[in-house]
């Protein structure tokens, strides 16, 4: 693993030391289930006619991606960086001044989002919004609870934070963390949350 510094981590708001954060990307793969490795073929395996017969069925013979560009990778550590940015229920509690059984609460109301882990849950930073009154961003509880339950953290994050086309504001697609920050509609956003 390359190395990572204090300040890359601080940067994003990680406040772990690097060989922290290595041991929770480690217990992250471990716990992803093993992948199936698709086989590079050469075209040399193939006389020139089969190949083309297999090129226009669209088969490619195009070297495999760099593995470190593979959806699994990627999903990994986007995944090790959202445990890692995440607050715990003591965290959050303190964060929007409730008790922990309110944050509890929230979490099964499914208001609040959150990870559960063996050693408790974990409330991903992206629903946090330091510049609000009440440190949430604004009216993403009523979108959050629209979400189809069993979404993987990966997935609700990467819909959270990229653009939308269902969500434009003066012609430009925006994310729907973007769009309730901006004031819009948090109901437009529920109603595309569950389609998901």
């Amino acid at each position: 693993m390359a190395a990572v510094s204090m300040h890359d981590l601080e940067r994003i708001g990680v406040g772990l030391q690097p060989d922290e954060f290595a041991r929770l990307v480690a217990d992250v793969v471990r716990r992803m289930p093993a992948a199936r490795r698709p086989r590079a073929v050469g075209a040399r395996a193939f006389d020139p006619e089969t190949q083309a017969t297999l090129e226009r069925g669209g088969l490619t013979f195009m070297p495999l991606p760099d593995e470190r560009q593979s959806p699994p990778t990627r999903a990994a550590a986007k995944y090790a960086a959202l445990l890692a940015t995440a607050r715990s229920v003591a965290e959050a509690a303190q964060l929007l001044d409730v008790d922990q059984s309110r944050v509890r609460q929230r979490l099964g109301q499914h208001t609040l989002y959150g990870i559960k882990l063996a050693r408790g849950w974990r409330l991903p930073a992206f629903q946090f919004d330091l510049d609000q009154p009440d440190r949430l961003v604004p009216r993403i509880g009523a979108v959050l609870a629209a979400l189809p339950p069993g979404l993987h953290p990966v997935a609700v994050y990467n819909w959270f934070t990229l653009s939308d086309p269902d969500l434009e504001l003066h012609g430009e697609a925006l994310s729907p963390l973007e769009w309730l920050r901006s004031g819009g509609d948090s109901e437009a956003v529920a109603a595309i949350a569950a389609d998901l």
